[in-house]
């Protein structure tokens, strides 16, 4: 009778041990889908997925991970255990198509029957610019852009569309695999760009295009008269009977950025269709790309109107004394306001203009040179008016502009 030794027993053991814990390691049966697009969620099917790949039973944290093939190697997918005969994983982006695999640090635990096959569709990496006005080209770049919502390369023209946001869909120009052209449409609102097809989004990109306003010059008229013409280093911008309103704010677009001289009219259209122009103001302005530059128009001053846009201006009169003999009055008027007076060139006072009312459109407007005078009145054409500004001795005085 032979005699087993036990020196020779304790081997027989470790190696029948071995095999025991290394079949009680996770096995992979069968997966379902068979084939999605990266980030399909895969749910696996097997065995001793509560083990690791000593075939203990693990606690905590999933000790493996699920592996995919990638172009150049491999890439690595977090499980959700389910159960000991059932875990789910999704396909990583960078994933191909082929068999996939448990695996624990560096060793292969177990392999998929079959091959997960990676759909292909058009994804986004990266676009430029990421802001820009209505009607800027944007360059998409990614991959498979040859290829369409079921992963095949298309033929004539391009099936799929990009969304601006506003669910906006534009069709794109191939440029190539890996690149794509859309202009943004009018009414975009910021928001991520997708791909769709069908309906369908096939991929959304990280980050949003900022729609940035065109480049607008802003009048806003404060004025009492309407903006009635409008140039720009000499170029009339406002069409015949257009303009500018009392009280309202219009936008320019189709500017291009730069300095400009700017001469704005401010008046009525006459009858006829012609600008009646009162007041004219000249201002240098650099309009800014992609963005509102604001010119404000304030309400007129009884200094601007009575020296029309000079720095200053000389209103004259003449009177006669109780004796017969004539003099002459004569006020200096600044853009600002003040005002002095002379008689026979000789100065006899001071002061401020005080308007007291000019209604919007109106042809008349009222103003006071000191509280000690009676006010009075100027009208449409603004050329004269009369003033009782003397001595009770002296005559109502007809003021005439120079």
């Amino acid at each position: 009778m032979n005699i087993i030794r036990p020196a020779f027993l304790f081997p027989m053991l470790l190696t029948l041990l071995c095999s025991l814990l290394v079949a009680q390691a996770p096995t992979i049966t069968s997966f379902t889908p068979t084939s999605g697009i990266p980030g399909t969620l895969i749910t696996i099917n097997g065995t001793n997925f509560d083990r690791d790949a000593n075939g203990v039973v693990w606690t905590g944290t999933i000790p493996y991970r699920v592996v995919f093939p990638m172009s150049g190697g491999l890439t690595n997918a977090m499980p959700t255990f389910v159960s000991a005969t059932q875990i789910r994983a999704t396909v990583p982006a960078a994933a191909v198509t082929g068999p996939f695999s448990i695996r624990q640090g560096f060793t292969l635990i177990a392999s998929s029957p079959g091959s997960f096959t990676v759909i292909q569709r058009p994804r986004i990496n990266s676009f430029s610019p990421t802001s820009g006005p209505i009607g800027t080209t944007v360059t998409i770049s990614g991959s498979n852009f040859n290829r369409d919502l079921n992963g095949n390369v298309w033929s004539g023209a391009i099936p799929w569309r990009v969304r601006f946001g506003g669910n906006l869909d534009v069709v794109p120009t191939f440029v190539s695999a890996f690149a794509v052209t859309a202009v943004v449409p009018q009414g975009t609102t910021s928001a991520q760009l997708r791909l769709v097809q069908n309906g369908t989004v096939m991929s959304t990109s990280s980050g949003s295009f900022t729609v940035a306003p065109p480049t607008t010059l802003r009048l806003v008229n404060n004025a009492q008269y309407d903006m009635v013409s409008l140039t720009l280093n000499g170029t009339q911008r406002f069409a015949q009977g257009a303009g500018v309103l009392v009280g309202s704010t219009v936008d320019l677009t189709g500017i291009t950025a730069g300095t400009y001289t700017l001469v704005a009219g401010i008046g009525f259209y006459s009858a006829n269709g012609t600008r009646d122009i009162w007041f004219r103001f000249t201002r240098t302005v650099t309009i800014a790309a992609n963005a509102i530059t604001t010119q404000t128009f304030a309400p007129l001053t009884i200094g601007q109107l009575l020296t029309m846009g000079a720095a200053t201006r000389d209103w004259t009169g003449v009177f006669f004394d109780n004796n017969g003999i004539p003099h002459s009055a004569r006020f200096r008027i600044t853009s600002t306001g003040g005002w002095t007076f002379f008689v026979d060139n000789a100065t006899a006072g001071t002061g401020a203009l005080t308007l007291l009312s000019w209604p919007a459109r109106s042809p008349t407007v009222s103003f006071r040179i000191n509280n000690s005078v009676p006010a009075t009145t100027i009208s449409f054409p603004f050329a004269t008016f009369l003033l009782q500004n003397g001595p009770p001795s002296w005559p109502l005085i007809q003021y005439v502009r120079q």
